[in-house]
């Protein structure tokens, strides 16, 4: 057992043992959803040992202690076990000064939680025909195919054209200065895209994107970056739709997710939870929505807001092999192709975490005693830089959906407070169902 497993066990048992609230399913909960929220999916169901009641009694009383101290403002949080709700329970507020208590139908920003819905998406066109995953990106956008690699302060000629399963396993080069230890490289995609990336159309910011140098050769390494906004150009081109109206009509409109969308206009955010960090004081101040602006609100990366039911209808879809509710997103061998581990190494290594590899949108486990989760093999998971967070045990058949919307100081050093409770959750949900 690897020292933060065994933090994370220590911590989880440690919580267990001064919790003594009934939060665990059935009658007396704490139940917030219903449903007419999130119905129950329709997977292969086990007879499970349910453990005992009091397992998940944990969380409660550790939300109230974070919301008290000013770890956070609120949280929304929902676990489905065998396609049925076991636990799910809204605390704290929506926005401090207004005092609005989150509920179902808060709304929160979930970022790169984004992804696995373009993954998705990308993978109803491969199914209908319209998009191929060898095919080079240049294929459908004719501006990558003079892209060149950056190698040592010079442009060079790829080894191959990127495809667009370099681009859904993130392993194209395309980049993004998100602090990958290139300066000259980070400055060279930060001074083109900077002034473009809030406010120009989606066309644009890829068109680019086209004429700057990838960072790797196409398929050599996992750069976590904006690969799969060339993805949603990509949709649209394939689709002949924007790729706003393709997700509507394909997955949040089937599905019943109709509170997601991309983030709207500031005088339509009344729903959207309030964004918080940490000031100088540490305490919770507001942080502004600057960076969403309305002409450059369409991503394939992130950008789109969603509620705690809405997120666990498409995260149980993926779960049940593709259908929820009746819904046929895609098939069961898409949705295999998504969840196969391409990446041997290099997902999120930067954070010293090993143990990880990369699908199509989402991170897979690999080698669960490697990692610092207490995760099991063939997990599926991915966060945004809000506070949100989900993961798909298969093992387990148990899906997790968390909400929350605090975004740490950018001089901030470590995993903030208040991150560790999805995996408190999952600690004690793996420990009960071993």
């Amino acid at each position: 057992m690897t020292r933060s497993r065994w933090v994370g066990s220590v911590l989880a048992g440690l919580l267990l043992s001064i919790s003594g609230l009934l939060i665990w399913g059935g009658a007396g909960t704490q139940l917030a959803l219903d449903a007419g929220h999130v119905p129950s999916a329709t997977g292969n169901h086990h007879d499970r040992a349910k453990g005992p009641p009091w397992s998940l009694s944990v969380v409660h009383p550790y939300l109230k202690w974070q919301t008290k101290t000013g770890t956070r403002a609120g949280y929304s949080m929902a676990l489905f076990q065998d396609g049925q709700l076991r636990y799910a329970i809204q605390h704290g507020v929506s926005d401090l000064e207004k005092h609005a208590k989150i509920g179902t139908d808060t709304r929160f920003r979930i970022a790169s939680m984004t992804k696995p819905i373009t993954a998705v998406a990308a993978m109803i066109l491969v199914e209908r025909g319209l998009i191929d995953l060898d095919h080079p990106i240049a294929h459908y956008i004719p501006a990558f195919a003079d892209t060149m690699v950056w190698q040592d302060g010079t442009r060079i000629a790829p080894n191959r054209p990127p495809t667009i399963h370099d681009l859904l396993t993130f392993t194209a080069g395309i980049g993004s200065p998100n602090g990958s230890g290139r300066l000259d490289l980070d400055n060279l995609w930060s001074d083109r895209l900077y002034e473009l990336s809030n406010s120009a159309a989606l066309e644009a910011r890829v068109n680019i994107m086209a004429t700057l140098p990838l960072y790797n050769q196409p398929g050599e390494n996992w750069h976590y970056a904006s690969s799969l906004t060339v993805m949603a150009r990509i949709i649209e081109i394939a689709s002949g739709q924007s790729f706003e109206d393709f997700l509507d009509q394909e997955i949040f409109d089937p599905l019943g997710m109709t509170r997601t969308g991309f983030m709207p206009q500031e005088n339509q955010r009344a729903d959207i939870a309030a964004l918080y960090t940490h000031d100088a004081n540490q305490r919770l101040a507001m942080r502004p929505d600057a960076e969403f602006h309305p002409k450059g609100r369409v991503s394939g990366d992130g950008r789109l807001v969603s509620t705690l039911p809405d997120y666990m209808r498409f995260a149980l879809m993926l779960w049940n092999g593709g259908t929820y509710n009746g819904v046929q997103i895609l098939s069961e061998d898409s949705i295999a192709k998504m969840t196969t581990p391409y990446v041997n190494d290099g997902v999120l290594s930067q954070y010293d975490i090993e143990g990880l590899s990369w699908g199509y949108g989402l991170a897979i486990v690999t080698d669960a005693e490697a990692t610092p989760m207490p995760d099991k093999d063939g997990d599926l998971f991915w966060s945004g830089v809000n506070g949100t967070h989900f993961w798909i045990s298969p093992a387990n058949d148990t899906v997790f959906v968390y909400m929350t919307q605090y975004r740490a100081p950018s001089d901030e050093t470590g995993r903030p407070r208040g991150a560790e409770i999805p995996f408190v959750v999952q600690a004690v949900v793996n420990n009960r169902l071993r």
